[in-house]
């Protein structure tokens, strides 16, 4: 579908992703069997790799992370390019594919002992697995050359050749965005730091996350212990209210946020001045992306563009 709502490639899949990196994600229905292969289409519809994984992620820097799963519980992990070639091969191994040109690889993924280190694109290990690794808290990517890591119970940083730059001494972390990172003190106030640990925003929100367009949602305490979510700059001035049930980051000029419409509790869409452009009024929403969003209403879902106006109208 393109902006206008157009088809431009006909239905025909069980369940399809967005495009990235020019290639779509797509699975299909095995016969007889209560599961999905999943395989790749180009902008043209083609299936350019075709349906014969258990499990794909979407491509990240012309890579895609398959895996195929065996009888006996064990998995196999591969980085294929966009023909399909399996480049890298990691075993079992899983990983969550490459941002800036690194990706963290883990070994028994949802196991105490699970443990992280990352690779580059030729598939060479940067950093030995050594690292903690919590599928709930943690978010191994690398963003603006660094990467966050668990030691020790505690969180630090490390730069792209795995040198530690921060000390691990936060309870929790966020990657860099925007050269500020959100992180959690020992009394479980959240802040921001710059690239050399040093805070330019002191610890005093119930919850944070990463700035985007120069605001950042924040989690405050309200009178009668009431927590609502508002934004702040980099100053850390609360510059749009909290007022707001939950809060995501913005995105082409507009942040999601959900609050209480009656009994329910309902999204709509807000710009940079805290103006509400889009009313609550769905189930569950997405972020803008090339001028559309996902939304979903009545457990159905369509599209709509940045005056809230469908382009296409909420379906099975």
């Amino acid at each position: 579908m393109d902006k206008n709502g157009k088809i431009k490639i006909k239905p025909q899949f069980d369940a399809a992703h967005q495009f990235s990196d020019g290639r779509a994600l797509v699975e299909k229905k095995q016969v007889g069997k209560n599961s999905t292969l999943t395989g790749y289409i180009d902008q043209q519809g083609k299936l350019v790799v075709p349906y014969q994984y258990n499990y794909a992620m979407d491509y990240q820097e012309g890579l895609a992370v398959v895996m195929t799963f065996a009888d006996n519980g064990t998995f196999n992990t591969f980085l294929i390019d966009k023909s399909g070639n399996k480049v890298i091969t990691l075993g079992q191994y899983f990983t969550f594919g490459f941002n800036e040109g690194r990706a963290a690889i883990i070994s028994d993924l949802y196991s105490k002992n699970a443990k992280l280190g990352y690779i580059d694109n030729r598939g060479t290990i940067i950093v030995q697995p050594q690292y903690q690794f919590s599928p709930r808290y943690d978010n191994p990517i690398y963003q603006e050359g660094m990467a966050v890591v668990h030691s020790g119970e505690q969180y630090g940083y490390i730069d792209m050749n795995g040198k530690e730059i921060i000390p691990a001494q936060f309870e929790l972390a966020q990657p860099f965005q925007e050269g500020l990172a959100a992180v959690m003190n020992t009394n479980g106030d959240w802040g921001y730091i710059d690239k050399s640990g040093r805070y330019i925003i002191k610890s005093q929100f119930e919850n944070a996350q990463a700035f985007s367009d120069g605001l950042a949602p924040a989690l405050i305490n309200k009178s009668g212990n009431q927590q609502l979510w508002g934004y702040i700059n980099k100053t850390g001035k609360l510059v749009i209210p909290a007022k707001y049930e939950d809060a995501d980051l913005f995105s082409e000029g507009l942040a999601s946020i959900s609050m209480k419409v009656g009994n329910d509790e309902l999204w709509g869409f807000i710009d940079k001045q805290g103006k509400l452009v889009v009313q609550p009024q769905f189930e569950y929403v997405e972020s803008f992306h090339d001028g559309l969003a996902l939304v979903a209403i009545d457990d159905r879902e369509g599209y709509i563009n940045k005056q809230g106006k469908y382009i296409w109208k909420p379906s099975k």
